[in-house]
């Protein structure tokens, strides 16, 4: 018979089958099968495990009022990273039980669900929120994980009885220091809620993972008299607004929330980096030896007051560190004993602007904008090895490069070889990132190997 008809059978017991567990393989085989039966979805049960979850049982599961948070995750059976993080959701999922629901898809058998998500690599986290689908935002160790959980179980909207409450609430009690902060008038404590605020808590609830929302309730409501706002508050940071709210959509403000949850310098991880090279603009990052703190907290400050003194948003802005990510940033041609230097980078792309030689962001990007520095593409090739060496210098220092090589070239041609090594971690930037940073295995890559071993 079918595992599902087992599944589904309104009496089904596990003493059914105690009888016929006569022998080893029997008996393993039947606890297989209830350990497969205990994971299927079923409605309104509060899960302690994971639950395995397919294309007919996905759209039910995330709108389940009995499990309104769901962790997602999206993988492949062959993949190694998926197995790795497989015993760390078992734990979490039952320590998590009754507070977020965890399932997992099998984008081998629901390949047009994964597609549906943009499914890239194994394992992708998501997670549901009253059936809306976003991005994980955390690391994938438990601790990660319970953290997100207890955000996302908090209430979405905190209210605040004045802006100096709001700052120091930014200052003290969030990640980044970034906060909205929303206020309208007509929304009076013994009446019913008006329509911005319903749409602003609607907002907060969808994005509560990735930001931090505020309610403006004044002690003395005739002091205020501005109309009704959402205030984007981060410190040190001029104060950005929206008005003429009243009219918004979700959707809209949503959008809006997106666009300015990031701090204007963003400390660049496995966490992050992913969803910000695919914000639509270029990142402008500072590689830092961020064990050096004092580097770390000047290059923020010029950053910042590079931001701040033209109102740039060409660029979104970053701190990356420059040892533990050395692997990935060789592919744009950053050398560890160069570091502190800065590196513009267009992910989707996979397009680059470098030169060690600048120590100032301001020139380096006006530099950019001049064409004194030249685009370059991200190669799989690691430019180590003399010859590799030697070529990025000589681009970089070009015409003058050809004259030292032209007097030179007889003397030390014998010294420049082998060409270039291949280095097993280099790969695409967005590759690595994945893969060094994130741990995720690439789904054509895997089934190209399939296929050969088909042939």
């Amino acid at each position: 018979p079918e595992r599902s008809s087992y599944c589904n059978y309104p009496g089904y017991q596990p003493t059914m089958f105690a009888s016929s567990a006569v022998n080893l393989a029997q008996l393993a085989a039947f606890l297989s099968l209830l350990t497969q039966c205990r994971s299927q979805y079923v409605p309104g049960k509060i899960n302690g495990e994971v639950v395995t979850l397919d294309s007919k049982s996905f759209p039910e599961a995330i709108k389940d009022p009995s499990n309104p948070l769901w962790l997602l995750k999206f993988y492949a059976p062959w993949c190694g990273h998926c197995k790795k993080l497989a015993p760390v959701l078992d734990k979490t999922a039952l320590q998590l039980k009754g507070q977020m629901a965890i399932g997992k898809i099998d984008c081998t058998v629901d390949k047009g669900l994964c597609n549906q998500y943009k499914v890239r690599g194994y394992p992708t986290l998501k997670y549901s929120i009253d059936g809306e689908i976003d991005d994980y935002p955390l690391g994938r160790d438990q601790a990660s994980i319970v953290k997100f959980a207890n955000k996302m179980s908090a209430p979405p909207l905190q209210s605040v009885a004045s802006y100096e409450e709001a700052m120091e609430y930014a200052k003290t009690k969030t990640e980044d220091g970034v906060i909205f902060l929303g206020y309208d008038p007509a929304n009076k404590p013994d009446e019913a809620p008006s329509g911005f605020y319903q749409v602003f808590s609607k907002v907060a609830r969808r994005k509560q993972a990735s930001g931090n929302f505020l309610w403006l309730e004044p002690s003395d409501p005739e002091s205020i008299k501005t109309p009704a706002i959402v205030k984007r508050i981060e410190p040190d940071v001029k104060v950005r607004f929206l008005e003429n709210v009243e009219s918004l959509t979700v959707e809209a403000l949503a959008e809006w929330f997106t666009e300015q949850s990031l701090p204007l310098v963003n400390m660049l991880g496995a966490n992050n980096f992913q969803k910000i090279s695919k914000m639509g603009r270029p990142l402008a990052i500072a590689v830092a030896d961020t064990e050096d703190t004092e580097q770390v907290k000047a290059l923020k400050e010029h950053m910042l007051n590079y931001i701040t003194s033209s109102e740039n948003e060409k660029y979104y802005y970053g701190i990356m560190d420059g040892k533990k990510f050395i692997r990935f940033l060789e592919q744009f041609n950053v050398e560890e004993q160069h570091i502190p230097q800065f590196l513009v980078l267009d992910g989707p792309t996979k397009t680059f602007w470098q030169n060690e030689t600048y120590s100032n962001l301001f020139e380096f990007v006006k530099a950019i904008d001049d064409g004194e520095i030249q685009s370059e593409m991200a190669s799989r090739t690691s430019r180590k090895g003399i010859l590799g060496k030697f070529e990025h210098y000589f681009l970089s220092y070009f015409p003058y490069s050809l004259v030292v090589l032209v007097l030179t070239v007889f003397g030390f041609v014998w010294m420049l070889v082998p060409a270039y090594e291949e280095d097993p971690y280099a790969q695409s930037a967005l590759e690595e990132m994945m893969e060094e940073m994130e741990g995720t295995d690439k789904p054509e890559e895997k089934e190209g190997d399939e296929t050969k071993k088909e042939k």
